[in-house]
């Protein structure tokens, strides 16, 4: 099973995304997390990616980002994305990377959460790209680019809007009864 996650920043992908994991025993690869963890080891993509894109609030040239991913799910035919596909670079890559394999994902959650939120959440984590100027700018850019991706998975039938408001477990359980085992 392939499971994606999406939304805007502090929509509550990370925290579902790991217990989604735990629940049905699927290993969760983010992008951002490879992101700061290949920054943190110097690798040159990650860190040109970083201090170009995301400290800036933009999204990842492809280039820049899946040879990463890639080396993380190349032996994996089920788990759980955080915050990829997001845009349509990344959507056609993704979908020719998982053709080449056999592979298909079998629902997309997107994470609704209005601004306030979003705001009221930010306080809750200490990240470089955390700051609200370039969070405002991330829920613009991004939020725009994102739509081509929502809009895709939309017309293949897998895509579930979930209300990311609320208690963690009552989101959880928003996400538990859409999947189908």
């Amino acid at each position: 099973m392939i499971i994606i996650f999406l939304g805007p920043p502090f929509a509550g992908k990370d925290t579902q995304s790991k217990l989604i994991s735990i629940k049905y025993n699927l290993p969760v690869f983010s992008m951002g997390a490879i992101i700061r963890d290949a920054y943190a080891r110097k690798d040159p993509k990650a860190v040109e990616g970083f201090e170009n894109y995301t400290v800036k609030g933009l999204t990842l040239p492809i280039g820049l980002k899946f040879d990463l991913l890639k080396n993380e799910i190349r032996d994996k035919n089920n788990f759980i994305l955080d915050n990829f596909p997001v845009n349509q670079e990344d959507l056609d890559t993704f979908l020719s990377y998982l053709k080449e394999r056999g592979l298909k994902v079998d629902y997309v959650f997107h994470l609704n959460i209005d601004e306030n939120e979003i705001f009221k959440r930010i306080t809750r984590r200490e990240r470089r790209d955390d700051d609200p100027d370039i969070v405002r700018t991330r829920i613009e850019i991004q939020g725009e680019q994102r739509q081509v991706v929502l809009k895709y998975f939309k017309q293949k039938g897998i895509l579930l809007e979930i209300d990311g408001k609320g208690e963690v477990n009552d989101v959880f359980n928003r996400i538990v009864d859409s999947i189908k085992t």
